[in-house]
């Protein structure tokens, strides 16, 4: 939550006044301050008391029901340790959440996974923006080695998906090769008939960028880009027969996009952070260049060939 520079009032958005984050326990509400509800618990694991100590935690879940977990000295010590090598930095947390993602995962997806720079010199997949590793079939071989497949898109009807995962910021001192220009101010044509989206008009809320501060190349205009472009227009999979849903209309082979920043605000009411509509452009700030959502490219690249998953 937000709250008040003096007085501790605090809500679970930003506002003009309540701009400093609050932390909160876990379990609670993220509006409650911390003033009468400490953010942080102290739990003092004494190797003297290994024989008798229990560890009593209550929280309350996200259906509203509370619950409650009781643990002897060694499994509160393994909980430590748990927390202390696969969660205490943002980055341990992305590596560990997305590896548990992955695993549910099996041959019936299609997986690539490409690294962005972290201040190598050398030119590999982590530093060379048009080095990825392709997509394939994750089953056990793809899962050990990420490699495989030449085309992402094996089939007319797949849903493609680009997760990008990224602190916010960039050292990137320019846009890509293939700059996006505005993409998220008027409706193009679009390669299918969309209801509610009429070519030439504006973009219906929350797709449209904020008309009075208009940017090209943002990261929301790439977004909108290779969600509206037809990836495949001949070839045996250029049949757009992509399956629509209210959230995502579009039947032509296309990407959609999500992001997850790490440190940085979005735009998206704090209610509201899980939505799939049509491009998620609206996940993305306005004016947002590329670069300042990862180093590298957030989208696909020049060739419009999307990182996939079915």
């Amino acid at each position: 939550g937000y709250g008040t520079d003096a007085g501790g009032t605090c809500q679970p958005g930003k506002d003009s006044t309540h701009v400093y984050p609050r932390f909160y326990q876990f379990g609670a509400a993220s509006y409650v301050n911390n003033y009468t509800t400490s953010a942080f618990q102290r739990v003092d694991l004494d190797i003297a008391k290994r024989l008798t100590a229990m560890y009593t935690h209550t929280w309350i879940n996200s259906l509203g029901q509370t619950k409650t977990v009781t643990r002897n000295f060694d499994e509160e010590m393994t909980n430590y340790a748990n927390w202390f090598a696969y969660y205490r930095t943002r980055i341990q947390a992305v590596k560990t959440v997305t590896s548990l993602t992955f695993t549910n995962l099996d041959d019936q997806y299609r997986v690539g996974f490409h690294t962005l720079s972290n201040g190598l010199t050398t030119s590999t997949a982590q530093s060379d923006p048009a080095t990825f590793v392709n997509v394939a079939d994750f089953d056990a071989t793809q899962k050990t080695a990420f490699a495989g497949a030449t085309d992402p898109i094996i089939l007319s009807c797949q849903k493609n998906w680009h997760m990008l995962f990224t602190d916010g910021f960039t050292n990137q001192p320019g846009l890509p090769t293939s700059p996006a220009a505005d993409q998220d101010d008027t409706v193009p044509t679009l390669p299918e008939t969309v209801t509610g989206l009429t070519a030439g008009q504006p973009w219906p809320h929350p797709f449209r960028e904020d008309p009075s501060a208009s940017a090209s190349n943002a990261a929301s205009d790439y977004a909108m880009k290779y969600w509206v472009t037809d990836l495949r227009t001949t070839g045996a999979n250029a049949t757009d027969n992509v399956p629509g849903t209210t959230k995502d209309p579009a039947t032509w082979q296309h990407l959609n996009f999500a992001a997850m920043s790490l440190g940085t605000q979005g735009k998206l009411p704090i209610a509201n952070h899980r939505r799939g509509d049509a491009a998620m452009a609206a996940a993305v700030p306005n004016g947002q260049q590329a670069g300042q959502l990862g180093r590298r490219r957030p989208l696909a690249r020049g060739d419009q060939r999307p990182r996939a998953l079915r």
